[in-house]
């Protein structure tokens, strides 16, 4: 596991717990809902903007701009 994955995680899960530590009793599951929401909205948003930088490897390859758990794509790698 790369360190930067841990940290990224390891940041998420505060910010959710912190989420839902913050809200008012009464709505912190609102919040929490939230925060996972913009959470998915982000890796998608993600993952689309690093397609588009890259569109020349992924124009050929379009079935791999859908995956989000790959690292990247093979053509950038060292």
């Amino acid at each position: 596991m790369q360190p930067f994955s841990f940290l990224l995680g390891l940041g998420s899960l505060a910010g959710l717990l912190l989420a839902g530590w913050r809200a008012p009793k009464k709505e912190a599951i609102r919040y929490v809902d939230a925060a996972v929401f913009a959470m998915f909205l982000t890796l998608i948003s993600s993952r689309a903007g690093f397609v588009a930088v890259n569109w020349g490897y992924f124009a050929s390859h379009l079935s791999e701009s859908l995956l989000v758990w790959e690292e990247g794509c093979p053509a950038l790698a060292h």
